[in-house]
């Protein structure tokens, strides 16, 4: 076990409470300093190509917090989507995917591009999709003039274009259960892994153990940097290492991601979990000052959503200059998302509480 170095070791004072991002948004100079203390407590062997030192650890170590076999370390998430997806089927499969998953709308097409791997987008108003409309996709697969493979179902949890919710635990369930029962292989986007346990109270190993690969974000989870976790069985992930050279994934070293992402490990959901408990006092602020009023995301994580209440007040003036925070612009709702994470530790709740309300955007975007 690791220990972690605290953040009063590098973290700026005065910084803003960033309400956009899921972990620290640490600025340069602090990854700097971060990146001194862990190499003053501890030795971090360099890898070379991904290989050996503190790249295999991390691999080693998260794959089995994860309760899988073997991890692998990847670039990027969109990559590590990419290989999960290959390494679960054969060219020329269709793959079932949410249409407004990571998978379907911010990769670019690249599975049907350069894989060979069909989609098959699935709407819905709520996170994953029903198991009517699977069932339906495999019996339309199955039941065609010509019999179509379905390779693999990809899903998304917490789902980003979906405000960070889950898919609902009696749906996943039953997705998990209908694939099973057609002996298609599920593959899981967990990028916001972390977040979502601190809300939803799961383990990391029970979330990825409905998937037969899962993947995990490095800066979004453990405040790296860049960088991704593949995880699953030995049999599915040792080939992918040729795979992901040949793709150009393999930079000639990343330890200081994985040396970063190893000193938040042992750490797991806890600072989520702070968090959170944080943000339900924030909240309870929020409500009392009468300025703004809130509303929960159904199957929601980390951020929950403000909007102003029309009694004709301007906004408030903050009572500490120092506090500062960063939102997101509002939806065509009025209403302003902000994203519960740990840049909310140790700062004072009515003073950031003032600082939303003084800093509300005025008017919903066009």
């Amino acid at each position: 076990m690791t220990e972690t170095i605290p953040p009063s070791a590098y973290l700026e004072p005065n910084r803003p409470v960033d309400f956009i991002q899921d972990g620290l948004a640490l600025a340069p100079s602090e990854t700097a300093r971060l990146l001194q203390r862990i190499t003053e407590r501890r030795t971090i062997q360099r890898d070379s190509y991904l290989a050996g030192g503190a790249v295999e650890e991390l691999e080693q170590r998260l794959a089995q917090r994860l309760g899988k076999e073997a991890g692998l370390y990847v670039p990027t998430g969109t990559l590590a989507n990419h290989l999960a997806v290959t390494a679960l089927t054969r060219h020329g499969d269709r793959v079932v995917v949410d249409a407004t998953s990571h998978l379907a709308r911010d990769a670019g097409d690249g599975l049907p591009r350069w894989a060979g791997r069909s989609l098959i987008r699935v709407e819905d108003e709520r996170a994953g999709f029903s198991p009517a409309a699977l069932e339906k996709v495999l019996a339309e697969a199955a039941g065609g003039k010509v019999a179509v493979a379905i390779g693999a179902i990809a899903l998304e949890s917490p789902m980003r274009r979906r405000l960070c919710e889950v898919i609902a635990p009696e749906r996943f369930s039953a997705l998990i259960d209908l694939a099973r029962s057609h002996s298609v292989p599920i593959h899981l986007d967990a990028a916001r892994l972390l977040p979502g346990c601190a809300w939803t109270g799961e383990e990391p190993a029970e979330v990825a153990g409905h998937a037969d690969t899962v993947y995990v974000s490095l800066w979004k989870c453990f405040n790296a940097p860049s960088g991704a976790l593949l995880a699953g069985t030995r049999s599915s992930i040792e080939p992918l290492r040729a795979v992901r050279r040949s793709l150009g994934g393999c930079p000639p070293t990343a330890w200081i991601n994985a040396a970063i992402a190893l000193n938040f490990l042992d750490d797991g959901a806890v600072p989520f979990e702070l968090a959170r408990a944080a943000g339900e006092r924030l909240i309870e602020q929020i409500e009392s000052a009468g300025h703004l009023r809130f509303e929960r995301v159904p199957h929601g994580t980390s951020i929950v959503l403000l909007s102003k209440v029309d009694n004709g007040a301007p906004n408030p003036s903050p009572s500490d200059e120092s506090m500062s925070v960063r939102l997101s612009a509002l939806d065509n709702h009025g209403r302003l998302a902000i994203k519960i994470n740990p840049t909310l530790l140790d700062h004072p709740l009515p003073s950031v509480a003032q600082a939303i309300a003084a800093a509300f955007p005025v008017q919903a975007p066009r």
